[in-house]
This record gives structure tokens, sequence and C-alpha cells, in this order.
């Protein structure tokens, strides 16, 4: 098409539109897009001149993603109008073989617009409040947006990523999930960049088409929780530590005689304190090779089948080990219980008394073999 016939089809075109070269000058603009906002809008003016400076950055993303996109483009911005309200436009555009950007306008209505404000400021107070970085990318893994508060705490300016191809910034594995976001599959995951601690969702945007035009990205600075967690989980070892140094304390396993170890138990008996006490004295009857092993139950509250059975178990491993194990210092309460729940001792050795466990221990010792 002649310079003369595109010019007598923009003087009768009834639509809002408009050429621009790859800088957003103004090469050929409709009739009808002049008389509605004047000269700011003819040939020669500028795009980012014609919007309200708030919606220059916008204007930017804008020309930038045209230039690295081989389909239609989209923006939102405001442009003022003498004695008016600014007046809402979404831009649609593409750019042709030759360079040139070739896009046409559409007003928005009052109630978009309101809609429009509400989204912006909306989207200002997350991006300055938050410790987030929202980000976007096109299908070639070219940055299209790039804004949060967090990327300062990683040392990036805001924008500072615009133009430039993610994968080139981030290979291998790092940027696989990105890729699969590009190829429709959302993902969310964890990671570590910059000394940040990010978790992070990706999210595809179709165009009305269905294929996939961009990767959304939403990255949270996850440094304060990674940071509790694990000191949380610091805590939690100490505290099991202590518990353990606790056990050992309050059921140590002694040698009171050659090869005679005892094992006092006061208080009342669960199952995590029971474990604990068959493996540190299995432990130190294999390691000492010793003889004999006696339970002095004489402080023990209550003992219920559970635990009764634990200890018979216990007493069993130790004979497996050649260990002859025995009960001591069963008082009558827990006789009593014992009986009514038809905990069974009869393979058993028991003695009324730790000294006379000993007794019978020393005795035995003495014996020739």
């Amino acid at each position: 098409m002649s310079a003369s016939t595109l010019a007598e089809f923009f003087e009768c075109f009834p639509g809002l539109a408009f050429i621009a070269d790859g800088d957003g000058t103004m090469v050929c603009v409709s009739r009808a897009l002049e008389q509605r906002f004047g000269e700011r809008l003819g040939v020669g003016a500028t795009l980012a001149a014609w919007v309200v400076p708030a919606d220059r950055d916008i204007i930017e993303a804008f020309l930038r993603e045209l230039a690295d996109s081989e389909g239609p483009v989209t923006c939102s911005v405001r442009t003022p109008r003498a004695g008016e309200p600014d007046a809402s436009v979404r831009c649609t555009a593409r750019r042709s073989p030759t360079g040139l950007i070739h896009a046409q306008l559409e007003l928005v209505a009052p109630a978009e617009q309101a809609a429009d404000r509400i989204e912006r400021a909306l989207l200002r107070a997350i991006l300055g409040t938050l410790e987030i970085v929202l980000w976007a990318i096109d299908h070639t893994g070219k940055f299209v947006f790039h804004d949060g508060k967090a990327a300062a705490t990683a040392g990036v300016r805001p924008g500072q990523f615009l133009g430039m191809n993610v994968f080139d910034l981030f290979p291998g594995d790092t940027g696989k999930p990105i890729r699969e976001a590009l190829d429709g599959t959302p993902s969310h995951y964890t990671s570590e960049a910059f000394g940040v601690h990010w978790e992070t969702w990706n999210i595809p945007v179709q165009n009305d088409a269905g294929q996939i035009d961009y990767c959304v990205g939403l990255t949270l600075d996850n440094s304060t929780s990674v940071r509790t967690e694990l000191e949380l989980k610091d805590q939690l070892d100490t505290i099991r530590k202590q518990q353990r140094a606790i056990h050992e304390l309050s059921a140590p396993v002694l040698r009171i005689w050659d090869n005679v170890l005892t094992v006092p138990l006061i208080g009342t008996m669960d199952v995590e304190r029971t474990n604990d006490i068959t493996e540190r004295l299995l432990a130190e009857a294999s390691r000492s090779r010793t003889r004999f092993a006696i339970l002095d139950v004489t402080g023990v509250e209550s003992l219920d089948t559970s635990i009764a059975d634990r200890l018979l178990r216990l007493l069993g491993s130790l004979r497996l080990l050649g260990v002859e194990g025995m009960i001591s210092g069963i008082s009558p309460d827990v006789a009593l219980t014992m009986v009514g729940l038809g905990i069974q001792l009869a393979s058993v050795h028991t003695h009324g008394s730790l000294r006379e466990a000993l007794r019978y221990c020393m005795g035995a010792l003495e014996r020739p073999s």
C-alpha cells in the first residue's frame, strides 16, 4: 500500500488506530484518533509523551514486549485530555515484518476505568508492602514485568531483569519449572538464591486461542519462616537431648559389682522411657559381657500391661545375650496391679529388694562354674 493510499485509508477509517515506529513515534494516525485526543497523538508525537507520567513505564514495557513478540500485545494506560478527567484506553498492537507497530485503541468504560485504577492501586500496595517479587516472561523466556519490594532484599532493582532472558540468568535445572509453566504446567517450589530463601509459584497464562503467552511468577521471600523453622528444629533437638539426659539420669545403668549391672527405675514408666532403657541396657550388657542384670522397680509407681510386657521382652533379650536378668523391689501395690492385669512372671527371677538380688548374684559368682 502506497503512502498516499495509506493516508487516505486512515483519513476515512472510523476506528482509533495508528502506526508507529519501534520507538513509539507516530508515523500515521487515523483522523478519528486525532479528533479524539488532539495533536498530542498526531504524527511525530510519541506514546510515552501521550500517556500520564505514572504510566510511562507501562508504555516502555509495552514497546519492549512488542520488540520481542511475534503476536499481538495489549496494555492499558491513561492519557490526559484538556478540561476532562484522564481517559483510560486499551491498546492492542502487533509489530509488522518491517518493524512498524500497527495498533488500535479502545476506550475503557468508566466502570472499567475505576476497576483498573483499583487493581493498579492494589498491585502497587502489594508490591510496595509485602516481601514479594511479581514477574512475567513471554514464551521466549524474556522478562516483560519485574517488580516488588523483595527484589531489593536480593540486591536487585525492580525492573532490572526487563528484557533479559530468564534461562540465561538461571541456567540448568533452576529454569526447569518455568519451562514447564510455559508448556502449561503450573508449579510451586522453594529455592535459595542471592542468599535468600524463596517460595515461588509459576502460573501459565493463556491467550484467547488457548495458547500459552506468558508465565507469571509470584516469588515470596520466605527467609524469616525458614530461619524460624530451623530455630524450632534446633530447639526440638535440644529438648530431645535434654529428655534423653533426664532419662539416663532417672534410670542409670550402674555396675554395682563385678559382672553385675543394675537399673534403678523411678517414677512413672512410659513407652519412650522403657525403649530408651532397653536400648542402653542391651548395649552396655553386650559391651561389658556381664553375667547379671537387675531391674530394680522399688521406686516405680505403677506398671500397666504394655510396660510390663516390654520389660519382660527386655529380660528375654538379655537371656539371648547370655545375661541372666531379674526384677527386684516389686511393691505390694505394683504386685496387686500385675496380678489383676494377669501379668505372669513365672519365668523371671524376682527378689524383694535390690540387696537380695545382689546377694543372689554374688553367691552365683562365687560358685564354681
